[in-house]
């Protein structure tokens, strides 16, 4: 199932497979066999796909697989809502005409409610905080940084992202070049 929906990937982008470093495509392949989630087999096609398209990431691509490795299904639809939540705030980022950056912006530009989160998991605040203890384990995600205000510290509300490129490997199928 994996391998072949890897394949189908690679075909809708019109990429031949090449090799992929058996460092990634081994431990890769090891892990997934494992999964019994159809969601979840699907996210471990994707980094399959990208590493037989280009090997030129293979240390981001080891780094997904392990987290990948670590995420349960309603994880996932977290990680998955956090994602397109960040590009829907890109697209408002880059018509902004005061924007400082020209390469879109800084992954913790998103910021998500815990409670918004526990929502799309389709769990209760208690095991909704253990889903995100785990995404903020792995260095997915992280809270934002405490302000203080009339010499107190006021606790962050939101989430944000911490990096894209573990997220685009297991999330964004791959593309040929220009």
């Amino acid at each position: 199932m994996i391998a072949a929906k890897a394949r189908e990937l690679l075909v809708e982008a019109g990429l031949e497979p090449k090799p992929p470093q058996l460092q990634t495509v081994v431990p890769l392949l090891e892990k997934a066999s494992l999964e019994e989630d159809l969601s979840i087999q699907s996210m471990w096609a994707t980094p399959l796909a990208n590493a037989a398209a280009s090997g030129a990431r293979a240390g981001v691509q080891r780094l997904a697989v392990e987290i990948l490795a670590q995420v349960s299904p309603r994880e996932a639809l977290i990680l998955r809502h956090v994602y397109e939540g960040y590009f829907k705030k890109e697209a408002e980022y880059q018509a902004d005409p005061t924007r400082t950056r020209q390469d879109g912006p800084p992954a913790e530009f998103a910021a998500f409610r815990p409670s918004d989160l526990h929502r799309v998991s389709q769990v209760d605040t208690r095991d909704g905080d253990l889903l995100l203890d785990n995404l903020l384990r792995l260095g997915i995600m992280r809270f934002e940084v405490p302000e203080i205000e009339d010499g107190q510290n006021v606790y962050p509300d939101f989430i944000q992202l911490t990096e894209l490129a573990v997220l685009d490997e297991c999330l964004e199928a791959p593309v040929a070049q220009q």
